[in-house]
C-alpha cells in the first residue's frame, strides 16, 4: 500500500480563559460524518508561545486535542484523547539546555478521526499567567464504506 501523504492542514491558537482555568475551544474539521467522510491525522505539533513558568514541581502546562468536549483535563488514557502534552519542571544537573518550546506527534498508520469538530483545551497549573498554545494537525481526508465507519464511530 501507498504511503498517504498529508494534503492539509487546520491551524488554531487558544488562550486559557483565566489563570489556572480548563479552557476549551472547538475545530471545525469540515468533515461530513453523514457522507461516511473523515480525517487521516499524520501528525500534530503542539506549540507554547512563550516557555510556560515552570519553577516548582506543583506547576504544570497541558494542551489536548480531543474527539469530544471534558468538563477537566484529561488522562491521556482517555479514548477521546488524540494528543495530550503534559509539561512540568525538569530539574537538570547538566547545565540545563533549551526548552523546546514545540513538541510533535506522528502517527503511523495515520490516526481515522469521525467527527465534524475536534476540541483544543488547554491548563495552566500554577504558572501565575494564562497559558497560550497554537496547534497544527496535519491529515488527509478519506470516505469509507459504511461498516468501517460504523465500527471506527464505536471505537
Amino acid at each position: 500500500m501507498a504511503k498517504i501523504l498529508p494534503v492539509g492542514h487546520l491551524r488554531e491558537d487558544i488562550v486559557e480563559s483565566g489563570v489556572d482555568t480548563y479552557t476549551e475551544q472547538t475545530i471545525n474539521t469540515n468533515v461530513n460524518p453523514l457522507n461516511n467522510q473523515i480525517l487521516l491525522i499524520h501528525d500534530i505539533s503542539i506549540q507554547w508561545y512563550d516557555t510556560p513558568g515552570l519553577l516548582t514541581e506543583a506547576d504544570l502546562a497541558e494542551c489536548a486535542i480531543l474527539r469530544q468536549s471534558k468538563n477537566a483535563m484529561p488522562n491521556l488514557d482517555d479514548p477521546d484523547v488524540i494528543a495530550l502534552r503534559s509539561d512540568s519542571i525538569i530539574i537538570s544537573t547538566s547545565g540545563g539546555g533549551l526548552y523546546d518550546l514545540t513538541k510533535n506527534y506522528h502517527f503511523d498508520p495515520p490516526e481515522p478521526v469521525a467527527v465534524d469538530t475536534l476540541v483544543l483545551a488547554v491548563q495552566g497549573t500554577s504558572l501565575g499567567e494564562t497559558l497560550k498554545a497554537a496547534v497544527d494537525i496535519r491529515y488527509t481526508p478519506d470516505k469509507i464504506s459504511d461498516a468501517e465507519f460504523i465500527k471506527l464511530s464505536k471505537s
